[in-house]
């Protein structure tokens, strides 16, 4: 989806196998194992001081879903991590990525965020795996984006971009939020035809839906969509 340099992310992201990259990889991995023979891997992290500096932030009058702007992830992380989700009680611990960057808001900086936040340039990773995965669904690039306010080579670009502004990352995301579990309109024959050649160019591409990612891994770039969980045509 992206002209990642060649590397460990390429070859997660992209599956690439060169030579750099399965070295890479295999560096990674033999990493990993040791961490875990040691105790040492931490693919997750407490949520408390998260939560207690989300909680900071919203008593300085930064809401929590401007919190989730300005931090770069998904407002059901930051909601996760404040309040239970039906019986679950909120997240105990959250990814190290999500942890940083929430805990990367500084307070006094943040109450001028309305003046600052809308040029911040961030990843694209959650940008290209959300309108990647809404496409594997059949919402196509031309409609995703008319409901973005965009037109449909900005929508390719940003699909192959490594970096995207704060408000572009911040639009996807409520895009996301509305239309994850949602097909698009089917109702004429050139709609049907839309959506299924939406379906089938994300298939093609190796896009995973909404349902292969977790919330709290769209936005990080070492996470992998898992393929037993709802991976359909």
């Amino acid at each position: 989806m992206s002209e990642r340099p060649h590397g460990f992310m390429r070859a997660k992201a992209d599956r690439c196998g060169c030579p750099v990259c399965h070295e890479a990889l295999r560096a990674y991995e033999n990493r990993r194992s040791r961490l875990i023979a040691y105790g040492q891997w931490k693919p997750f992290t407490d949520a408390a001081p998260a939560r207690e500096h989300i909680r900071r932030l919203n008593e300085s009058g930064i809401g929590w879903q401007q919190v989730a702007r300005l931090a770069g992830v998904s407002k059901s992380s930051v909601s996760g991590i404040l309040y239970p989700r039906g019986r679950r009680a909120p997240a105990s611990r959250v990814r190290p990525t999500t942890a940083a960057a929430i805990l990367a808001l500084d307070i006094d900086l943040m109450q001028h965020a309305d003046q600052l936040a809308p040029g911040t340039v961030v990843d694209a990773t959650g940008t290209q795996r959300r309108l990647a995965a809404l496409i594997r669904i059949g919402w196509s690039q031309r409609r995703l984006a008319a409901l973005l306010g965009t037109q449909q080579p900005t929508i390719s670009r940003w699909l192959h971009a490594t970096r995207v502004s704060l408000a572009t990352h911040q639009s996807v995301i409520d895009l996301y939020d509305r239309l994850w579990d949602t097909a698009p309109p089917q109702a004429t024959p050139g709609q049907r035809a839309a959506a299924s050649r939406a379906r089938r160019f994300a298939t093609e591409a190796g896009w995973p839906p909404p349902m292969a990612w977790d919330d709290d891994e769209l936005d990080d770039p070492a996470a992998q969509p898992q393929g037993a969980r709802g991976v359909a045509a």
